[in-house]
Formats: structure tokens, C-alpha cells, sequence
């Protein structure tokens, strides 16, 4: 008997525990959920919460997050709406709503709330970096030039040098775009980006085998970055690796299986290389993939005449005209397919045209095909 009334006391012992231990409130599980990532679960649990408490600050603004991660912008902008009228004074708030407002492309929202959380925090470094991106998406170069300069000024980061080194560079000052990419690196050498950047600013300044090793340090930083391929590319068949060129090219199309121009670059080097059927295999893909490119059917029409197909030629100039009708190479090489064919009239026409639009060779073709 006594054994009996000891594990009755013990259950009801640990049902007293039990009754007074009712586990993690909604809020803890629903912060748990989105510090683990699980937005879902994290939106239904604030929601839980705020049924219980709907004048808190943290349960609006954390589920306003959790909406932004899951991309509902708009409950997202409802949330923290809510949260900033609860605290008016949380530069966080403002900057997430600032974002969500990018998102839904309300962008001079944006920056109202960018300069509110700057007027609570005017130290913070990163409120003018992200305002300055938010700028730049809404084609404010100058202000966002200022805010970078500011955000610098304040705590130098890569990201704000990387982003003023794109601006310099568009405005043509490839000098101090370099500059700023060489203290973007300096401070972050395994930026990517930074050297990517910086690779196509040396190129400009002719600064070529430096903008080959900076696209190579991109690469082996980023091994999936196509541009970095495809610049390195570019650089290697000027500099007569042609074979080097060829291995970029297919890299960036295995990345890359839609970009016209690798296919259109690489029939290039293929045709330098005597490999013509690989070469009008990839100029008929480019084709396939950009129709409105004038410049791939003449390449390709090119091609066509070093393999005597004059009229499969004739057709690919004639298409380009159709696209560009100023193109001089596209009227000499229609002429030279005329003249193949036996239609003189018709290459005396076109090869004047392309004389009159500057093509130093139509004279030669003139005056073989005895044209007046």
C-alpha cells in the first residue's frame, strides 16, 4: 500500500510540474524558427503571438522579416508598417522596410525610409552603402556617388570601393575606377568581383596581360563565373592563344548555355583554327539563339564563302542586311558571293555600296569584276 501512495504522490508531483512548466512561449519558438530558417513556421508562430499581444514591437517587425525572406513583400511592408508605429525609433525597421519597398519598386519610399534610419543612425556605415545600391537601381548616380563617399568615409569597406569603382568606370575615368577596384582588393582580395572589374578597366587602359591575370584570380576565386571565362577569352585569341581562347569559350557555354556570343566567339577562334564545320555548327547556334543579330549571319556568310557555299553565303548577307542595313561587310561579302555566282550586276551594286559605307577591300572586288 505504501508503495502504491508513493507513485500516486510522484505522478501527481510530475503533473504539477508539468501544469506549472508549460514549455517555450509562441515568441521564442517563432525567433527559434526564423534564427533556424524556417520562415514558414516562424510566420505562423508571430502569428500566434501577436494574437496574444498585438501591441509589441518584436513579434510585427521579426514576422515582417520572415515575410521578406519568403519574398510576400506585401505582408512584409504590412508588417513593419505596424512596427514602426509601435517604435518610431528603430533605424532597423526603416532599412527593412526600405528594402521591401526596392522590391516592390516603390523607390522613392525607399530612400525616405533609408534617410529616416540615417537620421537615427548617422554613423552607420552600411545605411549609406544600401541606400547608395538603392540609388544606383534607381539611376541616381550623383546622390549615390555622395553616399558611398559617406559610407567610405565612415568605416572604408570593399563592397562600397567596388561599387564606386563601376561608377568611375561607366563615366569613362578608367584610371580612378582602378583605383578604387585596387582598395576594394586591398581590403578584401577575395573579391571576386573586384577583380573581375578591375581585369575590364586594365583592358581598357591596354593594360592586357594584368587584366588576364585578374581574370584568372576571378576565376579560381569563383570557378562558375562566366564573364570571368568569357573576358579571359577574349584577351587569350588577341594574344593568339587560340586554343586557350577555345577552352574559355567552352566553359562559359557550359555555364552558360543560352549566351549567343560565346557560340559566336568560339566559331571564330574554330575557324581560325581550321576546324569549319565546328566553327558553322556554333555560328548556326548562335543564330538559333539571337535571330536578330546581324553580325552572326555574316560571320557565318564568311564561312559559307571559304567553303564555296555561295548561295548558302548570298542568303546569310542578305539576312543580315535585312537586321543592318549600313553594314559594309555584309554588302561585300554579298558581292563577292555575286560575283561566284556568276551575277554581275548585282555584286557591281553591292560592292559599290560597301565601298561608299568605307570598306577599304571593294575597290580590289570593283575593279576585278570590272565594274564602272
Amino acid at each position: 500500500m505504501t508503495r502504491i501512495l508513493l507513485s500516486l504522490l510522484f505522478l501527481f508531483s510530475a503533473l504539477q510540474a508539468s501544469a506549472q512548466d508549460p514549455g517555450p512561449s509562441a515568441l521564442t519558438l517563432a525567433d527559434q524558427h526564423l534564427d533556424a530558417g524556417r520562415y514558414q513556421e516562424a510566420v505562423a508562430a508571430y502569428t500566434i503571438a501577436i494574437k496574444g499581444d498585438s501591441f509589441t514591437f518584436e513579434p510585427f517587425y521579426n514576422r515582417g522579416l520572415a515575410y521578406l525572406k519568403l519574398k510576400n513583400y506585401q505582408a512584409a511592408l504590412t508588417d513593419l508598417d505596424r512596427a514602426l508605429l509601435l517604435n518610431a525609433g528603430n533605424k532597423d525597421a526603416f532599412s527593412n522596410r526600405a528594402l521591401v519597398k526596392v522590391h516592390l519598386k516603390d523607390m522613392e519610399g525607399a530612400q525616405y525610409d533609408y534617410n529616416k534610419a540615417i537620421s537615427i543612425a548617422p554613423k552607420d556605415a552600411d545605411l549609406y552603402y544600401q541606400s547608395a545600391l538603392a540609388l544606383l537601381l534607381d539611376h541616381k548616380t550623383a546622390p549615390a556617388r555622395q553616399h558611398l563617399l559617406k559610407s567610405i568615409e565612415l568605416a572604408p569597406s570593399a563592397p562600397a570601393y567596388l561599387e564606386l569603382g563601376k561608377l568611375s568606370d561607366a563615366s569613362g575615368n578608367f584610371e580612378a575606377a582602378k583605383r578604387h577596384f585596387d582598395k576594394a582588393i586591398e581590403l578584401d582580395g577575395k573579391l571576386g568581383e573586384a577583380h573581375l572589374h578591375r581585369g575590364t578597366v586594365q583592358e581598357q587602359l591596354g593594360e592586357h596581360m594584368a587584366a588576364e591575370a585578374d581574370y584568372s584570380t576571378t576565376i579560381k576565386l569563383d570557378p562558375a563565373h562566366a564573364d570571368a571565362y568569357f573576358n579571359r577569352a577574349i584577351l587569350r585569341y588577341m594574344r593568339e592563344n587560340t586554343s586557350g581562347a577555345i577552352q574559355d569559350l567552352t566553359k562559359v557555354i557550359a555555364l552558360d548555355k543560352g549566351r549567343a556570343e560565346a557560340y559566336a566567339n568560339r566559331a571564330t577562334a574554330y575557324a581560325k583554327t581550321g576546324q569549319t564545320q565546328e566553327a558553322l555548327a556554333d555560328y548556326t547556334k548562335a543564330i538559333s539563339l539571337d535571330s536578330k543579330n546581324a553580325e552572326f549571319y555574316t560571320k557565318r556568310g564568311e564561312l559559307k564563302i571559304k567553303l564555296k557555299d555561295y548561295a548558302g553565303g548570298e542568303k546569310d548577307f542578305t539576312r543580315a542586311l535585312s537586321l543592318d542595313a549600313k553594314s559594309p561587310a555584309a554588302y561585300l561579302g554579298r558581292g563577292y558571293c555575286y560575283m561566284a555566282l556568276k551575277q554581275t550586276a548585282k555584286a557591281c551594286t553591292d560592292l559599290t555600296k560597301a565601298h561608299q559605307l568605307g570598306n577599304r577591300n571593294a575597290m580590289d572586288l570593283l575593279k576585278y569584276n570590272k565594274c564602272n
